[in-house]
């Protein structure tokens, strides 16, 4: 075991490398509100839906806004980071750890932080340790590569935001064909040209 963290106490995520540093705050989603003239019952009622995770510095360094996808997966490996191996046998110095190449803070609401260094890539496992300990161990190269995002990785890559509810016609074009389809009900579509089609699929327009 080399980390965890709990995702209910954890604050913000502090992520450093190559001298550019990005924090990112935690922001819970909201329980449910309680329905008037239902009495409320002792069973606390959880929150819904996903975190939601706020740039709080490095915007400059991420060029645009945040794909909130990378803390959220970044949380999800630092919850239950186990070894693959230990590596009692290396140096910090001789690994990387001295001056790592990535630096990452998990820190809680309550002030504590727990703290992941990463070093250099062996093969297909990448050495790591905590600052507080001088114990060194293998994770694996997959593991690393999902906690460790460029900053520019951190940027939306989102092309386009379009709630399905708002459209109402669609233009197809392909070389020299053409489809025009407008909404007729919530999920049913018909053509209305330039192109023939025999037998519209609208569960094929829709998706």
């Amino acid at each position: 075991e080399i980390l965890r963290v709990e995702k209910d106490k954890l604050d913000r995520l502090e992520f450093e490398m190559g001298g550019q540093k990005l924090v990112v705050k935690r922001e819970p989603p909201a329980a449910p509100p309680t329905e008037a003239g239902i009495e409320a019952v002792d069973k606390p009622k959880l929150p819904t839906g996903p975190d939601k995770w706020t740039l709080v510095e490095g915007a400059a360094t991420v060029g645009g806004p945040l794909d909130e996808s990378v803390p959220a997966a970044l949380l999800s490996s630092l919850a239950h980071l186990d070894a693959a191996d230990f590596a009692d046998d290396r140096q910090a110095d001789a690994v990387g750890l001295a001056t790592p190449r990535a630096r990452i803070a998990a820190v809680q609401a309550d002030g504590v932080r727990k703290e992941l260094l990463v070093g250099n890539q062996d093969g297909e496992d990448v050495y790591v340790k905590r600052p507080d300990s001088p114990r060194i161990w293998r994770i694996r190269k997959s593991t690393a590569d999902a906690i460790i995002k460029a900053p520019m990785q951190w940027r939306d890559k989102t092309l386009a935001k379009i709630d399905v509810k708002d459209i109402a016609k669609l233009e197809l074009i392909k070389g020299d064909e053409k489809l025009v389809l407008a909404k007729t009900g919530e999920t049913e579509w018909e053509l209305t040209g330039p192109t023939a089609i025999d037998d519209l699929d609208s569960a094929k327009v829709q998706s």
